[in-house]
């Protein structure tokens, strides 16, 4: 199954709208394992000409690994747990760089320890989770560099594009999606890449 469908099919299995007005960006995010590159970012849409597209970029949807043993609040890293939110992103600036910002309550859980995996989250979020306005927005990275793992510098949290060249994609992307549907808001899912890709 190519993956626009089996996005399609994910979003539509959890109850969640898929949007097919042109350059109505479908956006979910695709969970690796916390500390890493390995989430992958997905913007899929129908182009002018009816054609499904996906554009998928390399992200982290973690705090750093540096983050968790030592985290910057007192009740532990934050971690967007999976789930639909609605109208929760829109056209920003984070440190004075474009991005998506946080602009509706999404789920969260806290911890502190070691690095946890992705299914300790998982865990860790139907024990204990709560719903808030965090500041989880979606950026790139601070400059230029291209270190084997997300550094501190880079996210605490938040879903932050591996690429700053990747990055400059997604915001043409969203202001296509401003040109044609008149509005910036991305309403992103965030799933187990497991649930979506199998291996």
């Amino acid at each position: 199954m190519r993956l626009y469908d089996r996005l399609r099919t994910y979003r539509e299995r959890i109850g969640a709208p898929w949007f097919t007005g042109p350059h109505d960006l479908n956006c979910i995010i695709l969970r690796g394992e916390p500390g890493t590159w390995g989430c992958l970012a997905a913007l899929a849409y129908l182009d002018l000409d009816g054609v499904e597209q996906v554009s998928c970029y390399a992200a982290t949807s973690y705090a750093s690994a540096a983050e968790w043993p030592a985290p910057t609040h007192p009740d532990g890293c934050l971690a967007i747990l999976d789930g639909h939110y609605p109208g929760a992103w829109a056209p920003g600036e984070h440190h004075g760089r474009w991005a998506l910002r946080q602009v509706a309550p999404m789920r969260y859980v806290r911890l502190t320890g070691p690095v946890p995996s992705a299914r300790d989250l998982e865990v860790a979020g139907q024990a204990s989770s709560f719903t808030a306005l965090r500041g989880t927005h979606w950026h790139d990275r601070r400059d230029e560099r291209t270190p084997a793992r997300p550094i501190l510098d880079d996210t605490e949290g938040c879903v932050v594009t591996m690429s700053t060249g990747a990055h400059r994609k997604v915001r043409r992307l969203v202001e296509l999606q401003v040109e044609h549907v008149g509005s910036g808001v991305v309403s992103p899912t965030f799933a187990a890449m497991r649930l979506v890709v199998p291996t």
